[in-house]
């Protein structure tokens, strides 16, 4: 697939590909979508049904309703459905990926946002508080000082292994 897709376009993405037999896809859309005025530099508006009619052109289908029910849901379970028809699989370990470990030292924080739902700076402070996560749903704010993990100074790595262990 060239390019990369975000998550809810993966969805998109899957179906049009399945729905064509792999003939085309959501770079297909884009064209229909946005090489509506070639040229133009203003702003071109749209509303959701003119998404949804680039999509039909594409790949004749109840478009309306497959994204409405994606748009609207109140779980994770159909963004997941892209993931599982992009052949893709989802799996959790207690390790952490070389490319997560690279974010955290380049730009010098610790996340947890998976598990606790939160990151700390460098520091120590808590950032970057998902929303009815956790640390959420436990009243932490962005900027509150961690001091210690178990009756010992704060240490990511303590931390981290606080979260391994349990």
């Amino acid at each position: 697939m060239g390019g990369q897709v975000s998550p809810p376009g993966r969805f998109v993405d899957t179906k049009i590909r399945e729905l064509t037999a792999e003939a085309k896809s959501l770079s297909d859309v884009a064209k229909a979508f946005f090489g509506v005025e070639d040229g133009r530099v203003a702003v071109l508006t749209y509303i959701f049904e003119d998404y949804v009619r680039a999509l039909t052109s594409v790949a004749a289908f109840d478009w309306t309703s497959f994204l409405r029910e994606r748009l609207d849901a109140k779980t994770d379970a159909t963004v997941l459905d892209g993931i599982k028809r992009s052949d893709w699989k989802l799996t959790f370990t207690d390790m952490q990926s070389d490319y997560a470990k690279g974010v955290e030292g380049a730009y010098r924080f610790t996340d947890f946002s998976c598990s606790l739902g939160f990151s700390l700076d460098r520091d120590g402070k808590f950032n970057r508080i998902q929303w009815e996560g956790p640390a959420f749903k436990a009243g932490l704010t962005d900027g509150v000082q961690l001091v210690a993990v178990n009756g010992l100074s704060y240490k990511a790595d303590e931390l981290r292994s606080v979260v391994k262990e349990a």
